[in-house]
């Protein structure tokens, strides 16, 4: 099993229709509980080509694919199928979690190949894309949007594809590389900001949008919402306080600039002298990341991740 962003999964559901498969898409569409994948979360199975995505653990996946082996659903897409929910005396649909989540299950067929073909090109563009369906006819359009959570009411399913959080690392280093690596494993949109020239063709040929320019303008063109985080990580106190005094007025919903706690008590001083609001300076993550003890470029990296994690959850409704 395959843990992929929505790109990764639509290009393999575009690939298995390509080749003529009968292929079947499904999206959890609510949880409760200790639910192991949240709203949004897609697989897709066919014969041929396996299973790309997870709606769960592993145990959900399972079930769905020997339903789906014996022709349980045939005829009947797309249709909603509870999972962890009590079903009489059936324990097969129980999580080992206890969680709860319903899957809305598709059988997408060659006849929507364009449309899913112009939605992948449109998130390779870095566009965020709605997916609306009528699951009482099975129709559904896409159109661009900003990010949103999922929702599904009176048949009518609405997600969102793409990246919902985006990443500014600024800085090109060892850390910022780990950073990368892991919050986009985290589906975030990640992009690394460094002047440097010497850097560029190294960060080019990975899977990040490498920036060769300095933070100012960019953060407020497009990192300034309250999906987007900016972590300073250059060492370079001009690099980095630039993008702090950008990043701190606007809605990002994470701050970071790393530090010791001298170097911290030094650059609060420098934008105190610059003016800079104390109620913004309380946004400020520093030294940054959750204090784990973390020594090496891959344990300071991993902190941070998690602290963007955290403070996503606590800041987002």
């Amino acid at each position: 099993m395959l843990l992929s962003s929505s790109q990764d999964i639509l290009q393999a559901l575009c690939h298995s229709l390509e080749r003529g498969e009968e292929v079947y898409l499904a999206t959890v569409i609510s949880t409760w509980g200790s639910s192991p994948r949240p709203p949004g979360a897609m697989m897709i199975w066919s014969r041929q080509s396996g299973v790309v995505g997870s709606v769960s653990g592993g145990c959900v996946e399972e079930d769905l694919i020997a339903r789906l082996g014996n022709g349980k659903f045939d005829n009947h897409f797309p249709c909603e199928i509870p999972y962890g929910e009590t079903n009489g005396d059936d324990q097969s649909l129980q999580l080992p979690c206890g969680g709860i989540l319903r899957v809305l299950l598709e059988k997408p067929g060659s006849n929507d190949l364009t449309c899913w073909q112009a939605v992948l090109d449109l998130l390779s563009q870095r566009q965020g894309i709605s997916r609306v369906v009528d699951t009482s006819i099975g129709q559904w359009q896409f159109e661009t949007s900003p990010p949103h959570k999922l929702r599904y009411e009176d048949g009518c399913l609405n997600t969102y594809l793409g990246s919902t959080r985006k990443l500014l690392i600024v800085g090109a280093n060892q850390i910022s590389y780990y950073l990368a690596n892991y919050a986009q494993s985290l589906d975030f949109d990640v992009s690394i900001c460094d002047p440097g020239e010497a850097l560029s063709s190294q960060w080019q040929a990975d899977d990040f949008e490498f920036l060769q320019c300095y933070p100012d303008g960019l953060i407020e063109k497009r990192f300034a919402d309250y999906n987007s985080a900016v972590v300073a990580v250059s060492h370079d106190p001009r690099l980095d306080d630039m993008a702090i005094l950008e990043a701190l007025p606007s809605n990002a919903f994470y701050v970071g600039v790393m530090g010791s706690l001298k170097t911290t008590e030094a650059r609060l001083q420098r934008l105190r002298q610059l003016e800079m609001p104390e109620a913004l300076l309380q946004k400020l993550k520093a030294p940054v990341g959750l204090s784990i003890g973390s020594k090496t470029p891959a344990e300071i990296a991993m902190s941070i991740a998690a602290h963007l994690v955290e403070q996503y959850a606590k800041d987002t409704p």
